[in-house]
C-alpha cells in the first residue's frame, strides 16, 4: 500500500497563503473544509488540564511540555503544540526542526532529547506531503524533503518501516538488501522487515555489512578487543571504498577535506569543535541529496567521521592547555574551572573518556594537527603535520603530501565555485538583467535561514563576492546592494544564533556563539554592520523597486509600546497602533476576541513581534505586506509582483532590527524566549515578573525605580557622546531612548560609527556587568576600594553618563545613586554579613568615604558627592538602622560567648 493509500483519502485543502486574508476568512475556509476522521493523522485536539488544546501529533497534554528542561525547546514545542493545524504548515514544521537541531548542535540538550521530537516534527510532515501526493513513494518522499530532513528521515528510516511498509520495502527491495540482513519481513515481502536490535550484535563470528551496527560494536564496552579490531579495520575499509569508488566520490571527498582544512583555519578555541562535528552533519545531507551516492549500509559514516575527528581534536586542545596558561596546574581549582568552562565537567575521568572515545570513534585520517585552533594557516612555512606513522615517513615527506592534497582540494574548489560564479561580462549593458541573476541568488541566501558559511550557501557567496569586483564596473548600486544584503543577513543569522546571550559562559549553557562572539565573527567575515550598510537598506533610492525604509517604520509603529503604571505599581506595556491593526483583521462576531459591545478585550504586553496567536499574527503581516506594497517606490509590474517586492522589503526590515539588536527594544516586557539584552532594557518589567513568581530580584528598596537602561545599536549611534544629547533635539524626544520610536525621519544616519562590533562585545558587556551589579544581593562592601570603583565607573557611564562628570556625578537615571542605596541597604538588613574583624559601622563608613572623598581620576573626582550620600542616608534610616544592627551583633557575640563559657 503507497503511502498516500495509507492515510484513508484526501486530506482537507485549507489554504492560508491566500493574498490578504483575514482571520474571518481563514475560518471560513476552515468550515468548509471538513476534516476525513479517517485520516492517518488524528486532527481532533485534546484537552489538557486546563481545558487547553494540545496537537495530539505532537504532545499528550500541558505536563509533558513543561516537563522539557531546556526553555528554547519548551518555548518552540508548546508554540508548536498550541499552533491550529491549519497553521501547521510545512514551513513551520521545517523551522521547529532546523531550532531543535541547533540546540543539538550546540549541546543545549542531548541528541536523544532532540531526536525524540524531531522524529515526531518529521512524521507530520509527511502526513503533509501524504496530501500533496508528493510521497507515494520512498524515493518520491526523499525528493520532497528539504536536506536536514532528508537526512534524518534516511536515519530513521526504521521507524518509517512501520508507518509506511509498502514504500520502504520497496524501496530497500531496489537497494539490493539482503533479506537476511535485516531480517525476513513477516508476511512475505509486503510486510515490514524485523527492526535491528538495538544493543549490539553479539559475537557469531560474522561481522555486520553496515556502518551503524559496525559501529555499535567498536563503541561497546562489552565488545572483546580482538572483535572491535575486525569492526574497526572493517570500518576503515568502508571509508576507503567510499572515498575511492569512482570520480564523484574522489571529488566529493576532496571538496569536503578542503573546507574541513578551511574551517581548522578560520576557527577559534571555542568554535573548532561544533564547526567540525556540524560539517559533518551537513556534509552527510549533501551526500544523501544525491540518491545512490550514499549506499543504504554507508549511512551514518560522514556524520560519524566528522564527530570523530572532533572528538580528536577536542582531546587534543585539551592536551595543549597549559600552553595556554602556563602557570596552570594540572588538576588544580584554576584548571578544573578551566575544563568546566570549555565544557567538560568530569574533570580527569571526563579526560580518560574522550581519550577512550577518540580511539574508538576517530576514523578521518587527514594526518595534520591543528595548532591551538586559531586562525591556523595552512602553508608549508607554518603548518606542519605530525606524523601518523612514526618514522616510517618524515615530517617533511607529509608536509608535502599534505601541500599537494591541500592544492588539488583548493583546485576542486574553485571548480565547485565556478558553477556559482557570475559571468558579468554577458551582462554589460544589460543592467537590470544583472540586478535580476544577483538578487535571484540573494534571495536563496536570506530565504535560506542559514549564514553564510553554512555549507548549503558558501560556494553561492564566495562566487557573488568574487564577482562583485566586476559587477562594480557595470552598476556600483548593485554591487553595492550585494554587499548590503551579505552583511546584514549575516549578522542577523549570527545574532540569531546567540540565542540572546550575552554571557554563556556565565549560564553554563554550552559554548555557541554570544552577541559579542557573534560580532566578532561577522567581523572576521568581513560582514559587519557599519554606516554604508545601514544607508543603503533605509536609503529608498539606494534599493530599487523595494521599500525598506516603509516597512522599517511600520515595524516601528507595531512594536511601539506606551509604559505607564497601573494602580499597584506595576508596569504596563501597552500598543494602541498595534491593536488598531488587529481591530481590522478580527471579526467583528469574535466572541473570543471581543466584548459584548464589540471592542476588542483589551491586551496589554503584546505587539507584533510578541504576538502569540499565530492566525493574528499572519493576518497582520498581510495587511503590512499589502500597506508596503502601496508604497511608490515599490515596482512591479503586476499586484503580485508588488506583493513579493513588498514582502522582500519586510523581511529585509526585520533582518536589519535583528542584527541590530532593536528586536530586544520591541521584547522588553516580560521577554519571549531567552533575551538577556531586552531584560536589560526593560528590567522593571523582568524584576516585576520574578517577583510575581517568588524569584531573587536584587534588592528590593530600589525595585520599582529603575525601569531599565541600555539600547540598541542604531540608537546608541545617535548619541553626542560628550552630553548624551541627541542633537538639535530635546531629551525627552531622544530617538535612542527605548520608549520612543524610531522611523528612518529622526535617523540621523550620518552619525552613525563603524562600531557595531565594539557595541556588540563592549557595550553588552558593560550593560550585563551593571546589571549584576545592580541586582547583587550579597555585595562584598569591604571589598569595594577605590580599585573596585575605578573599574565600576565605566559601566555606570556608559549606561547612565551625567552631563558633567566631575560636578553631577549622576545621570538622569541616578543609576550610581541608586546602586549605592541597595548596597548600603543590604549591608543594614543582614546580620550574617561577612566583614571579616571589622565592625559593620567601620566597614559601612570605609565604604561611603570611598564613595564620597576618594579622587577616582582628576578628571572625574569621586563616585558620588558627599550632599548624595546624605540623602541615601536619610532615605535609608541610616544611623538608626546602623545602632540597631551594631547592637544585634554585640547581643549576638556576647550569647556565643556565654554559651562557650
Amino acid at each position: 500500500m503507497d503511502m498516500a493509500e495509507g492515510g484513508g483519502g484526501k486530506g482537507p485543502e485549507i489554504i492560508i497563503e491566500s493574498k490578504g486574508a483575514s482571520i474571518g476568512e481563514i475560518r471560513k475556509r476552515a468550515m468548509a473544509n471538513p476534516v476525513n476522521p479517517h485520516q492517518s493523522l488524528p486532527h481532533r485536539r485534546v484537552e489538557g488540564p486546563e481545558g487547553e488544546e494540545w496537537a495530539p501529533w505532537l504532545v499528550k497534554n500541558r505536563e509533558e511540555v513543561d516537563n522539557i528542561k531546556n526553555e528554547t525547546l519548551q518555548v518552540e514545542i508548546h508554540s508548536l503544540a498550541r499552533r491550529p493545524d491549519v497553521m501547521v504548515s510545512k514551513e513551520v514544521l521545517q523551522g521547529s526542526y532546523d531550532t531543535i537541531e541547533g540546540l543539538v548542535n550546540r549541546n543545549e540538550i542531548s541528541e536523544t532529547e532532540g531526536h525524540h521530537w524531531q522524529g515526531k516534527i518529521l512524521m507530520r510532515y509527511i502526513e503533509e506531503l501524504e496530501k500533496e501526493g508528493k510521497a507515494s513513494t520512498w524515493e518520491g518522499l526523499l525528493n520532497a524533503l528539504p536536506v536536514s530532513l532528508g537526512g534524518a528521515a534516511v536515519h530513521a528510516a526504521d521507524e518509517f518501516v512501520e508507518r509506511f511498509p509498502g514504500a520502504v520495502a520497496r524501496w530497500i527491495k531496489s537497494r539490493g538488501w539482503e533479506k537476511e540482513a535485516r531480517g525476513t519481513p513477516p508476511g512475505g515481502e509486503g510486510g515490514p522487515p524485523e527492526k535491528p536490535p538495538e544493543e549490539p550484535p553479539k559475537e557469531d563470528g560474522r561481522l555486520p555489512d553496515n556502518f551503524k551496527d559496525l559501529r555499535k560494536i567498536i563503541i561497546d564496552d562489552e565488545t572483546s578487543e580482538e572483535t572491535r579490531k575486525k569492526a574497526m579495520e572493517k570500518r576503515d575499509e568502508m571509508w576507503k571504498n567510499f572515498s575511492e569508488r569512482d570520480q564523484d566520490h574522489k571529488a566529493f571527498v576532496k571538496d569536503i577535506t578542503q573546507t574541513y582544512l578551511n574551517i581548522l583555519g578560520d576557527s577559534t578555541w571555542d568554535e573548532v569543535y561544533d564547526n567540525v562535528k556540524n560539517f559533518g552533519i551537513n556534509a552527510e545531507n549533501l551526500a544523501l541529496s544525491t540518491t545512490g551516492f550514499l549506499k543504504p549500509e554507508e549511512e551514518g559514516m560522514l556524520r560519524a567521521a566528522f564527530a570523530g575527528e572532533a572528538l580528536r581534536i577536542r582531546k587534543i586542545g585539551f592536551e595543549k592547555r597549559f600552553k595556554k596558561r602556563p602557570s596552570m596546574v594540572a588538576g588544580s581549582p584554576e584548571d578544573i574551572l578551566w575544563l568546566k568552562m570549555h565544557g567538560e565537567s568530569e574533570g580527569e575521568e571526563g579526560l580518560k573518556f574522550l581519550e577512550k572515545r577518540v580511539q574508538r570513534e576517530a576514523f578521518f585520517q587527514l594526518g595534520v594537527e591543528p595548532h591551538d585552533f586559531v586562525k591556523t594557516s595552512l602553508s608549508k612555512k607554518k603548518f606542519r603535520p605530525e606524523s601518523e606513522q612514526g618514522t616510517k615517513e618524515s615530517a617533511d615527506v607529509l608536509t608535502a603530501a599534505a601541500e599537494a592534497m591541500r592544492s588539488a582540494a583548493e583546485s576542486q574548489s574553485r571548480m565547485t565555485m565556478g558553477e556559482y560564479q557570475i559571468d558579468v561580462k554577458r551582462y554589460e549593458g544589460k543592467v537590470e538583467e544583472l540586478r535580476a541573476f544577483v538578487r535571484e541568488k540573494l534571495d536563496a541566501i536570506e530565504n535560506s535561514n542559514r549564514d553564510t558559511l553554512d555549507f548549503g550557501n558558501t560556494y553561492i557567496v564566495r562566487g557573488l563576492e568574487v564577482s562583485l569586483g566586476a559587477i562594480e564596473k557595470i552598476d556600483k548600486g548593485i554591487a553595492r546592494e550585494a554587499r548590503a544584503r551579505l552583511a546584514v543577513h549575516d549578522c542577523s543569522e549570527l545574532i540569531k544564533q546567540a540565542d540572546g546571550w550575552i554571557f554563556r559562559e556565565e549560564e553554563k549553557v554550552g559554548h555557541g556563539y554570544a552577541i559579542g562572539s557573534a560580532a566578532a565573527e561577522a567581523q572576521r567575515r568581513g560582514h559587519q554592520l557599519n554606516r554604508e550598510i545601514v544607508e543603503t537598506f533605509l536609503k529608498r533610492e539606494l534599493l530599487p523597486g523595494l521599500d525598506v525604509p516603509r516597512a522599517w517604520d511600520l515595524l516601528q509603529q507595531l512594536n511601539h509600546f506606551d509604559v505607564s503604571e497601573d494602580k499597584d505599581g506595576n508596569t504596563v506595556f501597552d500598543n494602541q497602533e498595534y491593536m488598531k491593526w488587529v481591530d481590522r483583521v478580527v471579526p467583528k462576531d469574535d466572541k473570543d476576541l471581543r466584548n459584548k459591545e464589540g471592542k476588542l478585550k483589551p491586551r496589554t504586553n503584546v505587539n507584533f513581534f510578541r504576538e502569540t496567536n499565530p492566525i493574528i499574527e499572519e493576518a497582520v503581516r498581510n495587511l503590512l505586506i499589502e500597506e508596503i506594497a502601496r508604497s511608490e517606490s515599490v515596482d512591479g509590474n503586476t499586484p503580485e509582483e508588488r506583493r513579493e517586492n513588498a514582502k522582500k522589503s519586510l523581511q529585509l526590515a526585520e533582518k536589519l532590527s535583528r542584527a541590530t539588536l532593536e528586536d530586544s527594544v520591541f521584547n522588553r516586557g516580560d521577554t519571549v524566549g531567552n533575551d538577556q539584552v531586552a531584560e536589560i532594557f526593560g528590567l522593571k518589567k523582568w524584576r516585576e515578573a520574578r517577583r510575581s513568581k517568588g524569584r531573587i530580584r536584587g534588592p528590593q528598596v530600589h525595585e520599582d525605580e529603575i525601569r531599565g537602561f541600555g539600547t540598541s545599536w542604531l540608537r546608541w549611534t545617535q548619541e553626542d557622546k560628550q552630553t548624551k544629547k541627541f542633537k538639535g533635539r530635546q531629551r525627552e524626544r531622544l530617538p535612542f531612548r527605548v520608549d520612543t520610536q524610531m522611523n528612518v525621519d529622526n535617523l540621523d544616519i550620518s552619525q552613525i560609527e563603524d562600531n557595531w562590533q565594539f557595541y556588540c562585545s563592549v557595550i553588552m558587556t558593560r550593560y550585563k556587568l551593571l546589571s549584576g551589579l545592580l541586582l547583587d544581593r550579597k555585595p562584598k562592601i569591604a571589598e569595594m576600594d577605590k580599585t573596585f570603583m575605578q573599574e565600576a565607573v565605566v559601566y555606570f557611564n556608559t549606561a547612565d553618563a551625567p552631563e558633567n562628570l566631575r560636578i553631577e556625578k549622576m545621570g538622569p537615571m541616578q543609576l550610581r545613586g541608586l546602586w549605592a542605596v541597595g548596597v548600603i541597604d543590604m549591608a543594614l538588613a543582614d546580620k550574617d554579613l561577612d566583614i571579616g574583624r571589622k565592625s559593620i559601622g567601620t566597614v559601612l563608613a570605609e565604604f561611603i568615604n570611598t564613595l564620597t572623598r576618594e579622587e577616582l581620576s582628576p578628571e572625574v573626582g569621586t563616585f558620588l558627592t558627599e550632599i548624595t550620600m546624605e540623602d541615601i542616608k536619610r532615605r535609608l534610616n541610616f544611623n538608626r538602622r546602623l545602632a540597631k544592627l551594631a547592637g544585634q551583633k554585640a547581643l549576638s557575640a556576647a550569647f556565643d560567648k556565654a554559651t562557650r563559657g
